[in-house]
């Protein structure tokens, strides 16, 4: 049973080498002939940092406003170990975060409980690792399952010494 962990959009970017490369994956499992399940997860919490330094330009930070819903690692570890050690789906299962937000308010309050003095700048057309995202381009399916890390409460453990 090949279990693989993808990306939510992967499908839908062209323009970022990333999720080419994860919808090629996505589709040799799936042409493979072989029982297989794949998770889709939304971006997770423990990126915003990176994700803030490849928006970087100085002091700045631009980013789109793009609604997404951003998920805890823990949360998708244990998505993939359940679909592990369950059926093959020969599908995919999308999953993701308790709370729909822009990229750039998830960036400016992971800086902030970071003690980061970087500033997000909106831009629409800020890529997003390559290509030029909007509201659906990272949003889950209707029948995504629905996690229930906080984000508030992920910044809190993760950051508590400088909120």
């Amino acid at each position: 049973h090949h279990v693989a962990l993808s990306v939510v959009g992967a499908q839908v970017m062209p323009d970022s080498g990333y999720n080419t490369a994860k919808a090629a994956q996505e589709n040799l499992i799936k042409d493979s002939g072989r029982p297989y399940s794949i998770v889709r997860a939304t971006p997770f919490y423990e990126f915003v940092l990176g994700l803030a330094d490849s928006a970087t330009d100085g002091d700045i930070v631009r980013l789109p406003h793009a609604l997404f819903r951003p998920i805890a690692a823990d949360d998708v570890a244990t998505a993939v170990a359940r679909a592990a050690i369950g059926r093959p789906t020969n599908g995919t299962a999308e999953i993701a975060g308790p709370e729909a937000m822009g990229m750039d308010d998830f960036v400016r309050a992971g800086l902030a409980a970071n003690g980061d003095q970087r500033r997000v700048v909106t831009d629409a057309q800020a890529p997003y690792f390559g290509a030029v995202i909007d509201d659906h381009t990272l949003a889950p399916d209707e029948n995504a399952t629905i996690f229930t890390t906080r984000y508030s409460d992920w910044l809190d453990t993760r950051f508590s010494r400088h909120v």
